[in-house]
Protein backbone atom coordinates (compact mmCIF):
# COMPACT_ATOMS: atom_id res chain seq x y z
CA UNK A 1 0.00 0.00 0.00
CA UNK A 2 1.38 3.38 -0.98
CA UNK A 3 1.74 6.15 1.59
CA UNK A 4 -0.73 9.00 1.85
CA UNK A 5 1.57 11.51 0.18
CA UNK A 6 -0.60 14.48 1.16
CA UNK A 7 0.13 13.77 4.83
CA UNK A 8 3.83 13.02 4.55
CA UNK A 9 6.04 15.15 6.76
CA UNK A 10 9.34 14.00 5.27
CA UNK A 11 11.57 16.67 3.81
CA UNK A 12 14.49 16.29 1.42
CA UNK A 13 16.99 17.18 4.13
CA UNK A 14 15.99 13.93 5.89
CA UNK A 15 17.16 11.87 2.91
CA UNK A 16 20.67 10.72 2.12
CA UNK A 17 20.82 11.86 -1.47
CA UNK A 18 23.70 12.26 -3.88
CA UNK A 19 23.11 13.79 -7.29
CA UNK A 20 25.68 13.54 -10.05
CA UNK A 21 25.49 14.93 -13.56
CA UNK A 22 28.15 12.54 -14.85
CA UNK A 23 28.20 8.82 -15.56
CA UNK A 24 25.42 6.50 -16.57
CA UNK A 25 23.06 4.11 -14.83
CA UNK A 26 24.83 1.06 -16.21
CA UNK A 27 28.17 2.39 -14.92
CA UNK A 28 26.83 2.96 -11.40
CA UNK A 29 28.87 0.16 -9.92
CA UNK A 30 28.15 -2.91 -7.83
CA UNK A 31 25.31 -3.34 -5.37
CA UNK A 32 23.04 -0.74 -6.93
CA UNK A 33 19.38 -0.82 -7.85
CA UNK A 34 19.46 0.40 -11.43
CA UNK A 35 16.33 1.96 -12.89
CA UNK A 36 15.15 0.77 -16.29
CA UNK A 37 13.13 3.61 -17.80
CA UNK A 38 10.82 0.98 -19.14
CA UNK A 39 8.29 0.95 -21.84
CA UNK A 40 5.07 -0.51 -20.40
CA UNK A 41 5.93 -3.44 -22.69
CA UNK A 42 9.24 -4.50 -21.18
CA UNK A 43 12.29 -4.32 -23.39
CA UNK A 44 10.85 -1.54 -25.50
CA UNK A 45 12.34 -1.85 -28.96
CA UNK A 46 15.29 -4.07 -27.97
CA UNK A 47 14.24 -6.79 -30.43
CA UNK A 48 13.38 -4.24 -33.09
CA UNK A 49 15.09 -0.94 -33.76
CA UNK A 50 15.27 0.82 -30.39
CA UNK A 51 18.61 1.79 -28.88
CA UNK A 52 18.11 4.07 -25.91
CA UNK A 53 18.35 3.48 -22.15
CA UNK A 54 16.13 0.40 -21.78
CA UNK A 55 17.28 -1.27 -24.98
CA UNK A 56 20.94 -0.69 -24.11
CA UNK A 57 20.43 -2.16 -20.64
CA UNK A 58 18.77 -5.27 -22.12
CA UNK A 59 21.53 -5.63 -24.75
CA UNK A 60 24.30 -5.52 -22.13
CA UNK A 61 22.39 -7.89 -19.82
CA UNK A 62 20.54 -10.25 -22.19
CA UNK A 63 19.13 -12.27 -19.27
CA UNK A 64 16.73 -9.32 -18.84
CA UNK A 65 15.06 -10.40 -22.08
CA UNK A 66 13.37 -13.27 -20.22
CA UNK A 67 11.14 -10.67 -18.54
CA UNK A 68 9.53 -10.01 -21.94
CA UNK A 69 8.15 -13.56 -21.87
CA UNK A 70 6.62 -13.35 -18.40
CA UNK A 71 5.30 -9.80 -18.17
CA UNK A 72 2.81 -8.83 -20.84
CA UNK A 73 2.57 -5.18 -19.83
CA UNK A 74 3.23 -3.16 -16.67
CA UNK A 75 0.03 -1.90 -15.11
CA UNK A 76 -0.72 1.59 -13.85
CA UNK A 77 0.44 0.65 -10.35
CA UNK A 78 3.16 -1.91 -11.14
CA UNK A 79 6.91 -2.04 -11.38
CA UNK A 80 9.09 -5.09 -11.86
CA UNK A 81 12.25 -5.88 -9.92
CA UNK A 82 14.66 -8.25 -11.63
CA UNK A 83 17.57 -9.55 -9.59
CA UNK A 84 20.81 -11.20 -10.67
CA UNK A 85 20.80 -10.61 -14.44
CA UNK A 86 24.39 -10.99 -15.54
CA UNK A 87 26.14 -8.33 -17.57
CA UNK A 88 28.10 -9.76 -20.50
CA UNK A 89 29.11 -6.69 -22.49
CA UNK A 90 30.14 -3.07 -22.23
CA UNK A 91 28.68 -0.51 -24.59
CA UNK A 92 29.66 2.92 -25.78
CA UNK A 93 27.54 5.79 -27.09
CA UNK A 94 23.79 6.22 -27.19
CA UNK A 95 20.98 5.80 -29.73
CA UNK A 96 22.41 5.79 -33.28
CA UNK A 97 25.96 6.04 -31.89
CA UNK A 98 25.68 3.03 -29.56
CA UNK A 99 28.10 0.17 -30.20
CA UNK A 100 29.60 -2.85 -28.47
CA UNK A 101 32.79 -1.89 -26.61
CA UNK A 102 33.96 -5.25 -25.28
CA UNK A 103 33.33 -7.95 -22.73
CA UNK A 104 32.28 -7.04 -19.19
CA UNK A 105 34.77 -8.17 -16.54
CA UNK A 106 33.08 -8.99 -13.23
CA UNK A 107 36.33 -9.14 -11.29
CA UNK A 108 37.09 -5.51 -12.23
CA UNK A 109 33.62 -4.33 -11.21
CA UNK A 110 33.77 -5.29 -7.53
CA UNK A 111 30.44 -7.05 -7.91
CA UNK A 112 29.73 -10.03 -5.62
CA UNK A 113 27.33 -12.94 -5.79
CA UNK A 114 24.43 -13.35 -3.37
CA UNK A 115 23.64 -16.47 -1.32
CA UNK A 116 21.91 -18.04 -4.37
CA UNK A 117 24.92 -17.46 -6.63
CA UNK A 118 23.32 -14.58 -8.54
CA UNK A 119 25.19 -11.35 -9.17
CA UNK A 120 24.24 -8.85 -6.49
CA UNK A 121 22.56 -6.56 -8.95
CA UNK A 122 18.95 -5.51 -9.38
CA UNK A 123 16.97 -3.65 -12.01
CA UNK A 124 13.64 -1.99 -11.37
CA UNK A 125 11.56 -1.55 -14.53
CA UNK A 126 9.32 1.51 -14.23
CA UNK A 127 7.30 2.78 -17.14
CA UNK A 128 6.73 6.50 -17.43
CA UNK A 129 3.75 8.20 -19.01
CA UNK A 130 4.21 9.56 -22.52
CA UNK A 131 2.72 13.05 -22.67
CA UNK A 132 1.28 14.50 -25.84
CA UNK A 133 0.60 17.60 -23.76
CA UNK A 134 3.47 18.02 -21.27
CA UNK A 135 1.40 20.21 -18.91
CA UNK A 136 -0.66 17.11 -18.01
CA UNK A 137 2.21 15.80 -15.86
CA UNK A 138 1.50 18.52 -13.29
CA UNK A 139 -1.97 17.14 -12.55
CA UNK A 140 -2.25 15.62 -9.08
CA UNK A 141 -3.28 12.22 -10.50
CA UNK A 142 -0.21 12.09 -12.74
CA UNK A 143 2.18 13.07 -9.95
CA UNK A 144 0.60 10.46 -7.65
CA UNK A 145 1.08 7.82 -10.33
CA UNK A 146 4.78 8.64 -10.60
CA UNK A 147 5.28 8.79 -6.81
CA UNK A 148 3.55 5.44 -6.38
CA UNK A 149 5.59 3.84 -9.18
CA UNK A 150 8.81 5.04 -7.55
CA UNK A 151 7.66 3.90 -4.11
CA UNK A 152 6.73 0.47 -5.47
CA UNK A 153 10.09 0.10 -7.19
CA UNK A 154 12.37 1.43 -4.46
CA UNK A 155 10.91 -0.21 -1.35
CA UNK A 156 10.87 -3.81 -0.25
CA UNK A 157 8.10 -3.63 2.34
CA UNK A 158 6.29 -6.67 0.93
CA UNK A 159 9.47 -8.77 0.97
CA UNK A 160 11.74 -7.36 3.69
CA UNK A 161 13.98 -10.44 3.51
CA UNK A 162 14.87 -9.48 -0.07
CA UNK A 163 17.10 -6.54 0.93
CA UNK A 164 17.23 -4.37 -2.17
CA UNK A 165 20.53 -2.60 -2.79
CA UNK A 166 20.74 0.64 -0.76
CA UNK A 167 21.82 2.80 -3.71
CA UNK A 168 19.44 3.72 -6.53
CA UNK A 169 21.03 4.65 -9.85
CA UNK A 170 18.54 6.62 -11.90
CA UNK A 171 18.26 9.58 -14.20
CA UNK A 172 15.62 11.71 -15.87
CA UNK A 173 12.85 9.10 -15.87
CA UNK A 174 10.32 9.70 -18.63
CA UNK A 175 12.07 12.75 -20.01
CA UNK A 176 13.27 13.00 -23.59
CA UNK A 177 10.90 11.26 -26.02
CA UNK A 178 8.19 10.94 -23.34
CA UNK A 179 8.34 14.72 -22.74
CA UNK A 180 8.65 14.58 -18.96
CA UNK A 181 9.92 17.65 -17.14
CA UNK A 182 13.49 17.15 -15.88
CA UNK A 183 12.92 19.45 -12.91
CA UNK A 184 9.75 17.62 -11.85
CA UNK A 185 11.32 14.18 -12.18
Amino acid sequence: MSPDWSRSELTFDQLRLHVSATGSITDAGPNTLQVDFANSYLGGGVLNSGCVQEEIMFALRPELLVSCLFVERLGFDETLIIEGAEQYSVGSGYADDFCWAGDFNHSDSGMKRDKWGRWNYAVVAMDATKYSNPTEQYNVEEMLRELNKAYCGFTDELFPERKLPPVVATGNWGCGAFRGDVELK
